[in-house]
């Protein structure tokens, strides 16, 4: 029977959420969870459904595409397909990526943009009071960075130099999510989980530290598990240890990966289109050569930092945790 038949009283409702943050390992923690037997993940990983203060028609277009989809094209084929993001806004639809839940005992979702939506702590709390809340918070530098080379390989970020793609994107007269990056905005959690801890009790939110989930992350998967009120059998299938979603820039070899026609052709294109010197370099750097991802360098690194460090102080008192090490460079 679909949800959509069924009373509200009826219809599923996911019990936790992964609100971000974004960048932080929320795709390998979806990985983890898919493969315990007692836990059901949305197949849309993000459908943002309780970001009620995200305004969709104020995306960029780029953004758009990527949400580009019918949704109830798509809720009409069963079973229903993973896809990474969307921007589900109606309760019914919503219900309905639920509806294949059987026995599971823990439902949820994975939508990072529930922690910088500033109206989505309050929207979950009102929809499922006992919700238990997940958050991993990953050093705002280091996530801003990764978050920047994401942007790099996309081609939604054109800047060389990423303390400058950070000014530039924080400067923005405009900003919001679709709309700009947000490198500085999603690091700036004291107030984004300031939100949660005012509505959940702090029994029903757990925080995890990036560093600690990628050091250890069995034990991390395992305390997760027990958070969750689910079995801790670990499943070869979990292969735990593999981080998914690491960001680096795929440099794409002409003569191998490309025909050289398609090259030549696509190398005439460029000849014909106006297009500024350091985007012409940019292109030919990413399509043409092998250079590796850049490096952050330790200046960058702490030029960046000045946009975090009285937030770093802020949430390390609120959260009664040492975060001093978030205010230094590690080795690497």
């Amino acid at each position: 029977m679909s949800n959509l038949s069924k009373s509200p009283t009826e219809a599923v409702i996911p019990n936790f959420f992964v609100v971000g943050a974004a960048k932080s390992g929320t795709t390998s923690l979806e990985f983890y969870l898919q493969n315990n037997p007692d836990v059901f993940i949305c197949p849309i990983k993000e459908p943002h459904y309780f970001c009620k203060d995200i305004d969709t028609k104020k995306f960029t277009s780029s953004y758009k595409e990527l949400l580009d989809f019918d949704i109830n094209t798509y809720l009409n084929k069963r079973p229903l397909e993973n896809k990474h993001i969307a921007f589900v806004d109606d309760y019914s639809n919503y219900i309905n990526l639920f509806d294949a839940v059987s026995n599971e005992k823990a439902i949820g979702e994975l939508s990072t943009g529930y922690l910088y939506s500033t109206v989505a702590a309050e929207e979950i709390y009102k929809y499922n009071s006992k919700a238990k809340i997940i958050i991993i918070l990953r050093q705002p530098v280091e996530r801003a960075y990764s978050h920047y080379l994401m942007n790099l390989e996309g081609f939604k970020d054109y800047s060389s130099d990423f303390h400058e793609a950070v000014s530039r994107d924080f400067n923005s007269d405009v900003k919001g999510w679709g709309i700009t990056h947000l490198y500085v905005e999603l690091g700036l959690y004291y107030e984004q989980i300031k939100r949660y801890l005012n509505v959940f009790p702090a029994e029903q939110v757990k925080i995890i530290l990036f560093e600690d989930f990628i050091k250890n992350t069995d034990q991390s998967v395992v305390d997760i598990f027990k958070f969750l009120d689910v079995s801790t059998d670990i499943t070869d299938e979990s292969s735990l240890g593999h981080i998914k979603n690491s960001s680096s820039i795929t440099n794409i070899n002409i003569t191998g990966d490309i025909p050289l026609k398609i090259f030549n052709i696509t190398k005439n294109i460029f000849k014909k289109i106006i297009i500024s010197p350091r985007l012409r370099y940019i292109i030919k750097q990413r399509l043409i050569t092998h250079s590796p991802p850049p490096k952050l360098s330790d200046d960058e690194f702490y030029l960046v930092l000045k946009y975090f460090e009285n937030d770093i102080a802020r949430l390390s008192d609120m959260l009664g945790k040492d975060l001093t090490h978030w205010l230094t460079r590690r080795a690497r």
